[in-house]
């Protein structure tokens, strides 16, 4: 049974729109100042979108989960903020070898993405496959919804359009798990957040 202090850690995901486990590696030129764009204001959006969505859920639920917005705020700078900034510097200091090392740091943080799924499921692999029926259909419906509805308020560029469609559909799996760790969440409810991802 999900304890009352981490049942909304079950949700959140859905309202940590930033750093979804994969991005498109090559956005098209005509896509890419827009679909920057969106993940910025979402970066910052979801410092203040995480903690009011946990107390939104604490009050439907009748649970007593917190997130501090601090707490968020740190966690999108050391794993989005401070990343991007490191790499706009490189760029911009030393171009020419910036783009000669952006292919291998891409197949870097690729394995460090599967090593990590590897270790995590190999540690609740039977937990993540009874869950998946019915998280599996859930997140392709809430993922089908937000594709259309991200596309439809798009705007009328068709590059802009995609760009939404795509960020509205992405989720943040590391916050989600950060409210789970916060309020002591117990292995049931990492598995959902890691079935959610799978599919």
């Amino acid at each position: 049974e999900i304890s009352s202090s981490s049942a909304p850690a079950a949700v959140p995901g859905d309202s940590s729109p930033i750093a979804p486990a994969t991005t498109p590696s090559r956005p098209s030129s005509s896509q890419t100042h827009q679909w920057l764009a969106v993940a910025r204001f979402r970066t910052a959006l979801a410092i203040v979108t995480m903690p009011l969505s946990v107390q939104a859920l604490n009050a439907i639920y009748g649970t007593h989960a917190s997130i501090p917005p601090a707490v968020v705020a740190v966690q999108v700078f050391k794993t989005q903020l401070l990343p991007l900034g490191l790499g706009v510097l490189l760029r911009w200091l030393v171009p020419v070898v910036a783009t000669r090392v952006e292919t291998a740091v891409r197949s870097v943080a690729g394995l460090l993405l599967v090593a990590f799924l590897v270790v995590t499921l190999t540690a609740i692999w039977s937990l993540v496959l009874a869950a998946a029926p019915g998280t599996g259909a859930a997140a392709l419906l809430v993922t089908a919804i937000a594709l259309a509805v991200g596309h439809m308020l798009g705007g009328p560029d068709e590059a802009t359009r995609r760009a939404v469609a795509l960020m509205s559909a992405t989720r943040n799996i590391g916050l989600a798990l950060l409210v789970a760790s916060a309020n002591h969440a117990p292995p049931e409810l990492i598995s959902t957040l890691f079935a959610y991802m799978l599919w």
